[in-house]
């Protein structure tokens, strides 16, 4: 199958469903109202592109994970979601107790005003680019993390292992680095 559950304009809740070999796992898009999605239990293994992509034209983004599991094929992404009015665009994207394995990126996550992310218990693997993408466009992106393991040992094509631990609250700035100062896959 290309796409294993499509949903335009609807309310969305996934409770306790697994899907294997598709494209994309599931595939969201609303442009009507804010959307607020709640996840638990799913599980999505080799998907080639996107494990659960979500595109909300208008108002707020709420998107609550709980206990999933999603692996993806090397070029896959996990989780990808677009909050994409410029004026109300924001996201809210908490994650507790979701693992997912493989692909470019684990999350890959976009707000054109605000977007706060919460990381809870999470755990991401072998991601072979960003294991998590954060931006917002005209805002702030908060990225909170607690418990969560970012592990690229076995990731396709890579030498670069990242973990993070925690044992207090930090607070990160991502700053873009100067061309030529970059670092790709292990590389200078």
């Amino acid at each position: 199958a290309n796409t294993a559950i499509t949903c335009d304009n609807g309310t969305v809740g996934i409770t306790a469903v697994t899907i294997s070999h598709v494209l994309n796992g599931v595939d969201v898009y609303k442009d009507t109202e804010a959307l607020e999605m709640n996840i638990t239990g799913l599980t999505i293994t080799d998907y080639d592109g996107v494990g659960l992509a979500v595109w909300a034209e208008n108002q707020t983004l709420d998107l609550q994970m709980t206990d999933c599991v999603l692996s993806g094929l090397p070029d896959s992404v996990g989780v990808s979601t677009t909050s994409a009015d410029e004026a109300t665009g924001a996201s809210i994207i908490m994650m507790d107790n979701v693992t997912i394995t493989g692909g470019l990126n684990a999350v890959d996550l976009l707000a054109m005003t605000d977007l706060d992310l919460t990381l809870t218990d999470c755990k991401f693997y072998e991601q072979y680019e960003t294991a998590v993408v954060a931006e917002a466009v005209y805002g702030s992106s908060n990225v909170v993390m607690d418990g969560t393991l970012i592990d690229g040992t076995d990731a396709f094509d890579s030498s670069t292992i990242y973990t993070v631990d925690a044992d207090e609250a930090y607070e990160f700035q991502m700053i873009e680095p100067e061309a030529g100062n970059r670092t790709y896959y292990g590389g200078s």
